[in-house]
């Protein structure tokens, strides 16, 4: 019909149709421009969600929760190599100057008796022997436990540690020694043939910024240690605070 109507007319006449042909294209339904005002709003709301929703994550990370969520800190995060490195670099440097202390200081426990009233009195003396150039000062703690208790059914024993008098200590290129404090004093007495049935130290010694567990060498009468009756014998640092464990525990049983 519109082909019909152009034949035979003139170009003004042409375009004159044209425009009226616009004027008149059917409006829009009410439906099409709900939608299209719609989804611009729609579309803005789901990229702010998004914006917020990876704000979220990025705290979370920062937290320490990771993907999965939960508390912060639930998740932890190894550390990096480079930290790792440097943890095990810093351990290599302490044990080498721990070995260089234990090279350098001798630490001695020696078990001491003599005629008591309840038959013999037993007690320890420590001695430190410094060669190092650097004052050394730290603490002690040990365990002894003896057989045939005297006035209860308590197993007599020496305790120490923790306590201020419960130091250690050498100047440079020097030795000291000087008798383990207990809460009962020095000494104990025991029967005369009560026997040390355990015997547990614990040294610790620092020069500086530098503090090393130190093993000890044990000297006692011969025939007083029932594990070692020659009287002579030693304890690495692990061994000896074990046995102090092992000796205090029995104690707080017997208790």
């Amino acid at each position: 019909m519109m082909a019909l109507v152009i034949a035979g007319r003139t170009p003004v006449a042409l375009a004159l149709l044209l425009i009226l042909a616009g004027c008149t294209a059917p409006p829009t339904p009410q439906s099409d421009r709900d939608n299209a005002a719609t989804a611009s709003p729609s579309r803005t709301e789901t990229m702010e969600e998004k914006s917020a929703q990876h704000a979220v994550e990025g705290r979370q990370w920062s937290a320490g929760e990771g993907r999965q969520g939960g508390a912060a800190g639930s998740t932890e995060l190894p550390p990096p190599p480079t930290a790792r490195r440097t943890a095990r670099a810093q351990q290599r440097r302490h044990q080498a100057a721990c070995n260089k202390m234990r090279d350098q200081v001798d630490v001695t426990y020696r078990l001491l008796r003599e005629p008591g009233p309840a038959g013999q009195r037993i007690w320890l003396e420590l001695t430190i022997v410094n060669r190092s150039d650097h004052a050394l000062w730290g603490e002690t703690a040990g365990e002894v436990i003896l057989t045939h208790p005297v006035h209860s059914r308590m197993p007599s024993s020496i305790e120490w540690g923790g306590s201020s008098a419960d130091t250690a200590g050498a100047r440079p290129r020097s030795s000291s020694t000087s008798p383990i404090y207990t809460i009962v004093g020095t000494k104990v007495d025991v029967h005369t043939d009560s026997r040390v049935r355990l015997i547990g130290v614990y040294t610790y010694l620092a020069a500086g910024h530098l503090e090393c567990a130190l093993p000890a060498r044990m000297l006692a009468p011969a025939g007083l240690v029932l594990h070692h009756p020659r009287g002579r014998w030693s304890l690495d640092a692990a061994t000896g605070d074990r046995l102090r464990v092992r000796g205090l525990t029995r104690m707080l049983d017997a208790r």
